[in-house]
């Protein structure tokens, strides 16, 4: 054996130990923050509303609803009224009724339609 290979493999050795005890201690660290972390989380659920808020320090405000104050031309509904732009007829004419008038079933189809289309772009773009 080459005095270098003795030193290269000792060096190795020495490494290879270092990293090991490096990552043990990381471990225990994260072990040791678990413990500390669920403790700490035991404690704090276990007290009692009367501890918690008696431990607080915050002061001691009491608010309701009944103690808002709102100013009176916001606590009243707006003075609205409503006015017709045209005379409402009694009966519709068939010129009226053909120009507003859609088949709900025809609607439906053309939006089916539209989402079909769209989606099967989508699938075809996906293809190579």
């Amino acid at each position: 054996m080459d005095i270098n290979e003795i030193i290269s493999r000792i060096n190795l050795k020495i490494i290879i130990r270092i990293a090991v005890a490096s990552a043990a201690f990381i471990l225990l660290l994260i072990f040791a923050g678990m413990i500390i972390n669920r403790a700490s989380e035991k404690k704090y659920y276990s007290r009692s509303a009367d501890q918690i808020q008696d431990s607080s320090d915050l002061p001691d405000i009491s608010f309701g609803p009944d103690d808002m104050k709102f100013p009176e031309e916001y606590t009243q509904t707006p003075g609205f009224k409503w006015r017709p732009f045209r005379k409402t007829p009694e009966a519709w004419s068939s010129e009226e009724i053909n120009r507003f008038w859609k088949d709900p079933s025809d609607v439906i189809i053309e939006m089916y339609e539209e989402e079909n289309r769209e989606y099967i772009e989508k699938i075809l773009e996906d293809i190579p």
